[in-house]
C-alpha cells in the first residue's frame, strides 16, 4: 500500500467514530413541529401536540434565528431550549438523552445544562406555561 493511500484511509477511520456519533444523535432528533400558533411575542403549541409517548417537539419560528425544542417534564410542565450552542453561536441537535453541538462537540443534558465543553454556559430558556389547552413559550426575553 502506498504511504498517501495509508494516510487517507487511517485519517478517516480516525473521524468517522465522531461524524458516525454525530449523525446517529441527529437521527434520534425530537419529532418536527409545524401547527404552533405564533402571536406578538409568544408561541401557543397546543397540549394535544404531545400525544401519547411524545417527550420532545421542534418549534420553529421565523423570528427566531434557531429552533426551539419544547421537552415535556414531569406534572404537566415544559421546558423550552433555545437550540444554539453558547459556545460558537452554531445549531444543536437533540438526542432521547442530550443535546449535542456537531461543530465543536458541546454537549448538553436535556436542561440545558453543560455537560461537555467547549461550551461553557447552559443554553438559553425561554419560560413556558400551560394555559387553556396550550404550552405558551415567550420569545420576548
Amino acid at each position: 500500500m502506498q504511504r498517501r493511500t495509508f494516510i487517507t484511509h487511517t485519517a478517516a477511520l480516525c473521524i468517522a467514530p465522531g461524524l458516525v456519533s454525530s449523525l446517529l444523535n441527529s437521527c434520534k432528533s425530537a419529532a418536527s413541529f409545524t401547527s404552533a400558533t405564533y402571536e406578538p411575542g409568544i408561541i401557543k403549541v397546543p397540549l394535544a401536540s404531545f400525544a401519547e409517548g411524545v417527550q420532545r417537539l421542534n418549534v420553529r419560528d421565523k423570528r427566531l434565528d434557531y429552533d426551539l425544542l419544547l421537552i415535556k417534564k414531569p406534572e404537566n410542565s415544559y421546558k423550552a431550549i433555545y437550540m444554539k450552542c453558547t459556545h460558537e453561536d452554531s445549531p444543536v441537535s437533540a438526542s432521547s438523552t442530550s443535546i449535542f453541538c456537531p461543530s465543536h462537540g458541546s454537549q448538553f443534558d436535556l436542561d440545558g445544562n453543560v455537560m461537555k465543553d467547549p461550551a461553557l454556559l447552559p443554553l438559553r430558556i425561554y419560560p413556558s406555561k400551560v394555559e387553556n389547552e396550550f404550552i405558551i413559550i415567550s420569545i420576548n426575553q
